[in-house]
């Protein structure tokens, strides 16, 4: 009959405890509900807060998530930064259909609908939050980089095949747009 008393007394203090150690301590409570960020995944890669990218960042930066409304941001800068470059490249194309016997325009505009982006969000040393887009063409059905949802396409030349920008979600602007060299 001893054990009885033993045994109240385990069980009082299991139960009270971690009450009375949680006294006097303040918590915060708050519940991380992220829902799942809707995108095409056959054509974009999201690496947000992937630590093991943290080489391509700017010193002084961080990672950062990204909600439903900055890839919105993104997607709409992306496409000004596209039709930015393909405006000033438009009239040049004549003169470049004579000297390089260029028989379309793919190799000279793009076309955002042919390509695949990989998205490295982070913020920047001023606390703005950063796209990093590096984009690359679909044309050999990926045999030249089949693991691109997982790392990094990095090339060099390769014309406007692959290309890159950034886009600031703060200042809804992008910058930092280059496109590859022909080699």
């Amino acid at each position: 009959m001893r054990i009885k008393p033993f045994q109240d007394f385990v069980f009082t203090t299991i139960l009270f405890l971690p009450v009375s150690l949680s006294c006097n301590q303040k918590t915060s409570h708050a519940v991380i509900n992220k829902k799942p960020l809707q995108y095409d995944t056959s054509a974009i890669a999201m690496f947000e807060n992937d630590t093991g990218k943290l080489y391509l960042l700017p010193q002084g930066s961080g990672l950062a998530s990204l909600t439903q409304n900055d890839l919105g941001i993104a997607d709409s800068l992306f496409n000004t930064a596209v039709n930015d470059y393909n405006n000033k490249q438009r009239p040049l194309l004549k003169g470049w259909y004579k000297k390089f016997q260029l028989q379309d325009s793919t190799r000279v505009l793009i076309n955002p609908k042919k390509y695949r982006r990989q998205y490295f969000a982070y913020t920047d040393s001023n606390g703005q939050k950063i796209i990093y887009i590096n984009c690359f063409c679909n044309d050999h059905n990926f045999r030249d980089h089949p693991n691109w949802k997982k790392y990094e396409v990095i090339v060099d030349d390769g014309g406007n095949c692959y290309f890159e920008l950034k886009v600031n979600i703060d200042h809804k602007k992008y910058f930092d747009f280059f496109v590859n060299g022909q080699g």
